[in-house]
């Protein structure tokens, strides 16, 4: 099964990347959610908010991801 089309996934990366506390955790769910190809409606929003994350490899993965969609 795809991941992307499981809601279960995408409500876990999504929820992860916004609000866990750690920079690794956020990071990874970026690049998962980039990996999957996921489209999602929160995601411009997040995307932009993490931008300008506290840590740059986050803000570096979400302009990466943000440019790419």
């Amino acid at each position: 099964p795809n991941g992307a089309n499981d809601h279960r996934v995408v409500t876990l990366l999504i929820q992860t990347a916004e609000g866990d506390g750690s920079a690794l955790v956020r990071l990874a769910s970026l690049e998962s959610i980039g990996r999957l190809n996921i489209s999602h409606g929160k995601l411009p929003a997040l995307l932009s908010r993490l931008e300008g994350d506290g840590d740059v490899r986050v803000r570096m993965a979400a302009r990466d991801l943000s440019a790419r969609r």
